[in-house]
């Protein structure tokens, strides 16, 4: 297992699908349970928009982690203008694994 850091990039005219899919898009995270270790939304430098997400995602290979935010359905629904999946090396933090 792997970890991968997924950044999605919010389309400029996101805000309604945001707020119609959010209920889905909890339940998609919900379901990968332990799978997702960090997510949240970035904001835009002001603070005051959503402008996409940083998830760190635990799965065997990049393309798992890319299939799982595919399968997001503010993915299916065309919210993201871009989706970056990284491999991703976990250095310090309060919350660290063991390795």
């Amino acid at each position: 297992m792997a970890l991968f850091a997924i950044f999605c990039m919010d389309r400029l005219d996101s805000g309604a699908i945001r707020k119609e899919k959010l209920d889905e898009h909890r339940a998609h995270f919900q379901k990968a349970g332990s799978a997702v270790r960090a997510a949240g939304p970035m904001m835009t430098e002001s603070g005051d928009a959503q402008c996409g997400s940083l998830i760190v995602y635990e799965a065997d290979s990049a393309a798992a982690a890319r299939a799982f935010i595919e399968g997001d359905p503010y993915a299916r629904a065309g919210l993201f203008e871009q989706i970056t999946v990284r491999r991703w090396q976990w250095m310090s933090g309060a919350d660290k694994p063991e390795n």
